[in-house]
């Protein structure tokens, strides 16, 4: 029998939604749940650039009380974006320039 070098399943990737903070500009994009905060954020960086056309920006969690001023997403190699889904297996965020 051959061992099978995958050890490990890859979620597939889902669509995200997005909506620029104060706006009415949104996106959806292709994400990877098990990437880490920063490997997502870092994905998104070129992508925001291009289509919202700006570099320094959060990434806020959509649900939070106090909406597009909340909490920006942490830097972490540790957590991953799975981690952050709603029971229904959802996820969205704003993105707030800086």
């Amino acid at each position: 029998m051959q061992s099978n070098n995958n050890n490990y399943l890859t979620i597939p990737p889902v669509y995200v939604y997005f909506k620029e903070a104060w706006t009415t500009n949104t996106k959806s994009y292709l994400v990877y749940p098990d990437w880490t905060l920063n490997q997502f954020r870092d994905a998104m960086k070129p992508i925001i650039a291009i289509d919202f056309g700006f570099d320094a920006f959060d990434l806020v969690r959509v649900g939070q009380p106090s909406g597009e001023n909340g909490d920006p997403i942490p830097q972490s190699n540790e957590i991953y974006l799975k981690d952050l889904w709603t029971s229904e297996l959802t996820i969205s965020f704003y993105i707030r320039r800086q």
